[in-house]
């Protein structure tokens, strides 16, 4: 029997230069040319190579399918003998099955297949047409399958597992003459999956999902076959991937197959997830010996963290990921439920996670946007949203395990450059589990920020659900160099902003100014000389357009409603190059003001509430689009939790004193989205307001409450006690209210909150202020408390 090394010299003296070819060739295969696709080890027992041969008939040239089986000689002897006897079926290329030259590999060549059993029957049209028309969902109204009229398309076939077409089917009813049209998927499998499949499905549609299933149209061949109705729509990844989709909807679908109540699904136990992990691992292991120390560091790592199997047990889709979603307008629905089970919900979820990691991943290999984990993000965002009684603690877990499968892909598909995805898809998976030594508090992980702070340079990172955080360095003079920093590789990749590809206005734009802000593939500020002097402002320029429309409105309002804040004028739009030049605003900034003033006089803060009561009640609020659901603090927590466990475990309890506050209903009017000290500017008795990019309609004290956390903020970073900004943020809260008469202390208490957990995630990630996140989190519960308090008089 061979062992592990054996297999794989097997397969890549297969697969180098001509070799398969030649072989074939030399075996009385005429095959014009052979391309390997898929590779799959089989640990001890040899391995399969599935392949298209190329090769020439009467109609031209054609490629078929098929797979060969690598063994000892005598093994494959033993298999050629054994198909021999059980009479193959014939195929242009010859003989179905057959022992090639080299006496350690067996062609199969389609419809032959050593575990698809009676894969000649679904093969033949003629005889798949009868067998479709006894289906009752298709021939049962006294229509039969016309010949010639219907066509059958091979969409996939995985050797030894599976075969997949999607069928055409003509309907004529003989006896009233009426035809029909079925558009249809038929799925043949090695075991009784069929009959299964079909009464899954029947009990999710009568389970509320009626229309985001497939409709399931029968069963034959021995529960073998299995027909569902076509379902017309597109791929939610590619959809996705464009920075489309209703991630609400996507996750109200998967809540409901949660909800459905099916006892007879196997059960998916933590230890079954891991035992297919550990044997990706090993498979790994065998492809690639230099991968051995990552592979055992994650083995300990997903064995210290295998979750509780007493776990609730939801019916689980099995197979979750953005290519199972097609969306149609008003409909989401879900195929493939090949492997539905019973498990975990976050089973389900983290692996969608990490199918999304890996597809944005590939993308940005090629030099391509892609928005997949973003959306990803966002559908665990509101999936928590919907059923908040579901902890999904282990998501971090079973986004491992799913990183782990999706790591193997490369190498079984032969991709060139399979040694790096495969890494760097472990390396996420390591980054999703915490290290097996625990982290000692305060330790800085991974590497980057440490070697940072050893090379004397700072750095700033804005954390993402992206596996790249833009960002920069900066040495001790000031110099900065942008980049990004790679969660995967823990690496600073250094980017030239005039070269970045997305923001094709800086290189214009950069030559006649200074950059002030930049971060990389989203947006950047340059800010030009007198005496012109105005502030550039350049973004994607697919997006620039939305942005140059709220600003157009935001200055309509400002001319035309009384006590709305001042806005910098909009003086030139370039649509090509997605830039946006604005006028200074007059006066200082409020950040600048807290300086010299930390503690701002009431009539200060009296025009500030003012200026934004009329902005947040605004008549603009009726021309803009609804805010997005924001990161939520589950999603802060798990960007945390690779880079600092102790503080993560902080976050965790914060958290649970914070969320289960409930306050009155949101109020809605117009919210700037990023309102905090830097953005406020203040002239004699004017207000202004800066970054308009993000004008929405939402609830006002979303504003209110982040511009308190940021008077917090600022009194740390000044080396004040924090009383001193919780003090100046009360004031602020009650200038506001005076001005608001449906004024909510509580909600704005929470909203301080809430702003107070997702700053010490930030700051956590800025080296200059490090030791001010357990202080933030501090803060948040103070104000978490205070929001549970009855009101207090004005």
């Amino acid at each position: 029997m061979p062992t592990p090394s054996d297999e794989i010299e097997q397969v890549a003296a297969l697969l180098r230069g001509d070799a398969l070819r030649t072989l074939l060739v030399r075996s009385g295969v005429a095959v014009d040319d052979v391309r390997a696709t898929y590779v799959r080890l089989k640990p001890g027992a040899g391995a399969l190579v599935a392949v298209d041969l190329v090769h020439r008939t009467v109609d031209g040239v054609t490629t078929t399918p098929g797979y060969l089986r690598l063994h000892d000689h005598q093994r494959a002897a033993e298999l050629a003998r054994k198909w021999h006897a059980d009479r193959t079926v014939p195929t242009p290329l010859g003989d179905g099955v057959r022992l090639l030259d080299d006496g350690c590999s067996v062609l199969f060549v389609f419809p032959n297949d050593a575990e698809v059993r009676g894969l000649r029957f679904v093969a033949e049209p003629d005889k798949l047409k009868r067998l479709l028309a006894e289906l009752p969902a298709i021939g049962g109204a006294g229509f039969r399958v016309r010949g010639r009229a219907s066509t059958f398309e091979r969409v996939r076939y995985k050797p030894e597992r599976r075969l997949i077409l999607r069928a055409r089917l003509a309907l004529r009813n003989d006896a009233t003459g009426a035809d029909a049209v079925r558009h249809v998927f038929v799925r043949f499998f090695t075991d009784a999956r069929g009959e299964r499949l079909h009464r899954l499905m029947v009990a999710l549609r009568a389970g509320g999902l009626d229309a985001a299933v497939p409709e399931p149209l029968g069963f034959a061949a021995d529960g073998k076959l299995f027909v569902e109705a076509e379902v017309v729509g597109r791929e939610l990844f590619a959809v996705a991937g464009g920075g489309g989709g209703d991630a609400s909807a996507v996750a109200e679908v998967v809540a409901k197959v949660h909800a459905c109540s099916i006892d007879d699904l196997p059960l998916l136990l933590p230890d079954d997830v891991l035992a297919n992990a550990l044997e990706a691992t090993r498979a790994l292991a065998r492809a690639a010996p230099t991968l051995r120390e990552q592979l055992d560091e994650l083995e300990a790592r997903l064995r210290a963290q295998v979750p509780d199997p007493a776990a609730i047990a939801v019916t689980l889709h099995g197979d979750c990921h953005l290519h199972q979603f097609l969306v149609e307008p008003g409909r989401v629905v879900l195929v493939d439920f090949e492997r539905a089970a019973r498990g975990d919900p976050a089973f389900d979820l983290g692996h969608l996670c990490a199918h999304a990691c890996s597809s944005a991943r590939r993308a940005a290999s090629q030099g391509e946007p892609a928005r997949h984990q973003e959306f990803a993000a966002q559908v665990v965002a509101a999936y928590r949203a919907a059923r908040p009684a579901t902890a999904l603690t282990a998501l971090p877990f079973y986004t491992a395990c799913g990183l782990l499968d999706r790591a193997l892909l490369p190498y079984r598909h032969l991709e060139p450059d399979w040694l790096a995805q495969t890494t760097a898809l472990l390396q996420a998976a390591l980054a999703q589990l915490a290290p097996s030594e625990p982290a000692q508090p305060g330790a800085r992980a991974p590497s980057l920020f440490a070697a940072a702070a050893a090379r004397s340079r700072d750095f700033v990172f804005y954390p993402s659900t992206a596996n790249a955080w833009a960002g920069y360095m900066q040495d001790h003079g000031g110099q900065r160099e942008y980049g990004v920093y790679d969660t995967a590789t823990h690496a600073f990749v250094a980017r030239v902003p005039e070269a970045d590809p997305a923001l094709p206005g800086l290189r214009v734009y950069a030559a006649r100014g200074e950059i002030v802000a930049y971060r990389v593939g989203r947006r950047a500020t340059v800010r030009t000389p007198p005496p012109h002097a105005a502030f550039v402002k350049l973004l994607v320029p697919s997006k620039a357009e939305g942005v140059a429309r709220l600003w157009q409105l935001a200055m309509r309002a400002a001319a035309q409603t009384p006590g709305f804040p001042d806005v910098p004028q909009l003086t030139a739009y370039d649509p090509t190059l997605g830039a946006l030049t604005l006028a200074p605003l007059a006066g200082r900034s409020l950040h600048d003001l807290l300086r010299s003033e930390p503690v701002l006089a009431s009539g200060t803060l009296d025009r500030l509430a003012a200026a934004l009561a009329v902005f947040h009640r605004s008549a603009l609020a009726d021309q803009v689009a609804a805010a997005p659901p924001p990161r939520s603090l589950a999603q802060w927590q798990d960007l945390v939790a690779p880079h600092d466990a102790a503080l993560a475990a902080t976050l965790a309890r914060v958290r649970a004193a914070t969320e289960p506050v409930r306050t009155a209903d949101a109020t809605v009017g117009l919210v700037h989205g990023d309102l905090h000290d830097r953005n406020i500017f203040m002239h004699n008795e004017r207000i202004g307001l800066l970054d308009l990019d993000g004008l929405r309609l939402g609830d006002p004290l979303d504003d209110v409450g982040n511009l308190a956390a940021h008077f917090v903020l600022r009194a740390l970073q000044r080396g004040d006690a924090r009383r001193a900004g919780d003090a100046q943020a009360t004031a602020w809260l009650a200038a506001y209210a005076r001005c608001v008469p449906s004024f909510s202390l509580p909600a704005a208490c929470a909203a301080t909150a809430r702003t107070l957990i997702r700053l010490a995630c930030v700051y956590r990630f800025r080296s200059r202020w490090a030791p001010l996140p357990p202080q933030l989190l501090e803060a948040a519960l103070v104000w978490g408390e205070a929001a549970g308090r009855p009101q207090v008089a004005r």
